[in-house]
This record gives C-alpha cells, sequence and structure tokens, in this order.
C-alpha cells in the first residue's frame, strides 16, 4: 500500500502535437442520456513519437514514481497513464468507432486536471504568460486541436498495492498526470477531435432507434500493460 502519493513534476520541453484539447473551460464527460457524468475538467492528450527524448526521461520518472509508491509490487500490476496509439485504434475500431490517424504508431499521454492549468503562449516572438481571464479569452485561438504545446505536468501515485488481484476493491494502484502549465506555440497543422458527432451526441443518436447505434462507444483506454 502507499502510505502517501507520491509525486514527481516533468516538463515536455521538446513542442508536440495536442489533441482533446480543453483548456479554456472545465467540462464534464457527457453519457448516453446527454448528462454530464463525474466532475468537470481541463484536459489535453500528447501525441509523442515513440523515440522521444522527453516521453523517455517521463516515462523513466514515473516508473520511479512507481517504485517508490508501491515497493515490491511488479510493474505489470501498476496502471500507467502512457498508451500505445495503434493499440488503442485497434480497441475502438473492434467497437466500430472510427480509427484516429494522429495517434496510429504514437504513444499518447492523455492529462486531466479539475484545475484551470497556467496557460502560455507564443505571441510575436516571445513567450507571454496569460495571467488574466482576458489575456485567455484573447489568445484563446492559440489552443486548438494540432497546436504544439510544451507542457509541465506532476506526475502522481494513486490507489494501493493491496488492491491488485482483489475484485472487490477498486483502488488499483496507478500513476496518473495533472496538468500545471500549458505552452501553445501557436503553430501545428490542425487534426480532427477525437471522437465523431455520433459519439459526442448518443443520449440524441440512441433516440432515433429502439437499439443505441453507439452503445460502449465510449473510448476505453486500456491499463493491461505498459506500452514501455
Amino acid at each position: 500500500m502507499a502510505k502517501q502519493k507520491i509525486n514527481g513534476r516533468f516538463e515536455f520541453n521538446e513542442p508536440v502535437p495536442a489533441a482533446n484539447v480543453n483548456l479554456l473551460e472545465a467540462r464534464a464527460f457527457k453519457g448516453k442520456d446527454g448528462k454530464a457524468k463525474g466532475e468537470a475538467k481541463y484536459g489535453v492528450t500528447l501525441i509523442l513519437d515513440p523515440a522521444s527524448t522527453d516521453l523517455k526521461a517521463a516515462q523513466a520518472l514515473a516508473v520511479s514514481i512507481a517504485k517508490d509508491a508501491f515497493p515490491g509490487l511488479a510493474l505489470k500490476d501498476v496502471r500507467f497513464p502512457f498508451k500505445d496509439g495503434t493499440k488503442e485504434n485497434a480497441r475502438r475500431v473492434a467497437k466500430g468507432l472510427k480509427a484516429l490517424d494522429w495517434q496510429q504508431g504514437k504513444v499518447v499521454l492523455g492529462i486531466r486536471s479539475k484545475d484551470q492549468p497556467r496557460l502560455a503562449g507564443v505571441v510575436s516572438g516571445r513567450i507571454v504568460d496569460f495571467d488574466s481571464d482576458e489575456q485567455i479569452t484573447a489568445n484563446g485561438r492559440l489552443f486548438y486541436n494540432g497546436v504544439k504545446v510544451c507542457v509541465q505536468v506532476n506526475f502522481a501515485s494513486y490507489g494501493e498495492a493491496a488492491a491488485v488481484g482483489d475484485d472487490d476493491n477498486d483502488a488499483k494502484p496507478g500513476i496518473t498526470a495533472y496538468l500545471n502549465l500549458v505552452l501553445s506555440t501557436g503553430s501545428g497543422s490542425r487534426i480532427s477531435g477525437s471522437v465523431s458527432a455520433a459519439e459526442a451526441f448518443r443520449g440524441f443518436s440512441g433516440s432515433l432507434s429502439a437499439t443505441d447505434p453507439t452503445a460502449g462507444a465510449t473510448p476505453a483506454l486500456g491499463d493491461d500493460e505498459i506500452p514501455f
């Protein structure tokens, strides 16, 4: 059991494309009935090259935190936030969903936080911190799907080792990532979002027939393997 949460801060200094960019307003996941489920959060998904130096360093830090938080526990029993994009696409296709071109052959890191992270951007060739709501609103165009970003995250342990193998204990051990700071470079080709209209509006589409055509369509990120 982890006696206390173990944390570690990391900066992705190499600009990388981002998907699922939701940094201006916290949003909650919507269920099939169209109603919000759980806490509203801010978030972004980093699209990482498997050979990236930053990725390897971030993975090493996450493993180090896991070893400190859950001594003696096999790493295969710890959930990590890094996902194999190709395997995620295979899971989507198996559920009847369209594969996402942007994550094929990549490692994806989904980062969510209930508090809005600090935001900054490259404006007229220099880095500017957006310290007020007015500045964030005025520069909101810099935060779009596909923009290249540098990100500061906080990796943290959660759960307990004792939950492994215990079907009645939901506190499975893992490492998650929280957003601290996002710097938009303002450059990068736009990419399509991670979900289709049918997925986004499941509540409506499900009412069109007796059988919900998108039942189980929510993409489930796998946690059954460590992708590195």
